[in-house]
């Protein structure tokens, strides 16, 4: 279990580094340069409200990591405890032991559910923070864009491009 985990914690980390980061790159670099050469309060207003989210995504998986490593360790103690019931089936049954290696099991599982639950629920509170954090600056921008559209400092095609840019930067920065 260890090893499959290690592979994949390699290949997801590639994934994440090519894939993800230079397209966040890239399209958050087009959207802050097209914003601030539109208007630079929603260059800035944007460009802060990407840095918050950085920093509370940062806080978020340092947080988290003693947890995924809970999880992890449980994991592999209960996937060995049923590797070795399975491997000693034979014992268990001669032996009458059943009991013993349910209850063991048992303990294993609550254990692993307990740390997962944990895990799920920090996981939850990091997606609720998101969330709010999106909203906020969907109904911010918009509010914003409206008002300088109404006193004609910017025209509605800035406010269908930021309502655009505001879509296309959640899509980007979700999975970070």
């Amino acid at each position: 279990a260890k090893v499959g985990r290690f592979v994949r914690s390699f290949e997801s980390i590639y994934d994440q580094l090519v894939s993800s980061f230079w397209n966040v790159l890239i399209s958050t670099l087009g959207i802050f340069i097209v914003l601030f050469s539109k208007n630079a309060t929603l260059g800035f207003i944007f460009l802060g409200w990407f840095f918050l989210f950085l920093l509370i995504i940062i806080f978020f998986a340092k947080y988290k990591i003693p947890f995924d490593t809970q999880k992890a360790e449980a994991d592999s103690k209960t996937t060995a405890n049923l590797s070795d019931t399975i491997t000693n089936a034979l014992n268990i049954k001669v032996f009458s032991a059943f009991k013993h290696e349910y209850e063991t099991y048992m303990g294993f599982t609550s254990r692993e559910e307990n740390v997962r639950l944990e895990s799920w629920k920090i996981s939850t509170h990091q997606m609720t923070v998101m969330n709010i954090l999106m909203v906020s600056l969907r109904l911010g921008a918009l509010y914003l864009v409206l008002s300088m559209w109404a006193k004609g400092q910017i025209s509605i095609g800035v406010v269908v491009l930021v309502q655009l840019y505001t879509s296309q930067l959640f899509d980007q920065v979700w999975n970070l």
